[in-house]
């Protein structure tokens, strides 16, 4: 399964792109007020009259609501976020290294 990529959700909840003909998994990455189930979609589909093809298809997979939306899902913090943690992370340990050899000299000039 080769991914199409990661399509955001616009401010109604819904997603829209453009696809060759086809059978297509639509899943959600990350989860937190509501699960969504994931959907084998077929391109095109079968008109209601069933004498044609329908290439404008609307989906709506089944949704669970989460109750516990304080726990983030796996995958929800950002990148710039981890990056900035771990930039964090290096400049304490480059203050805590001058910090340490600061005190050994002070202690070889005793």
């Amino acid at each position: 399964v080769t991914p199409l990529g990661r399509i955001p959700l616009n401010e109604k909840g819904e997603v829209r792109f453009v696809v060759r003909p086809g059978m297509y998994l639509i899943k959600a990455l990350t989860a937190r007020e509501a699960e969504i189930q994931p959907i084998l979609v077929g391109v095109p589909n079968m008109n209601p009259e069933k004498n044609g093809w329908e290439y404008d298809i609307k989906i709506e997979p089944k949704v669970r609501m989460i109750e516990n939306n304080d726990i983030p899902a796996t995958g929800d913090i950002p990148l710039k976020e981890i990056v900035r943690f771990g930039v964090v992370l290096f400049v304490s340990g480059i203050i805590m290294i001058v910090i340490i050899m600061i005190k050994m000299k002070k202690k070889t000039k005793r």
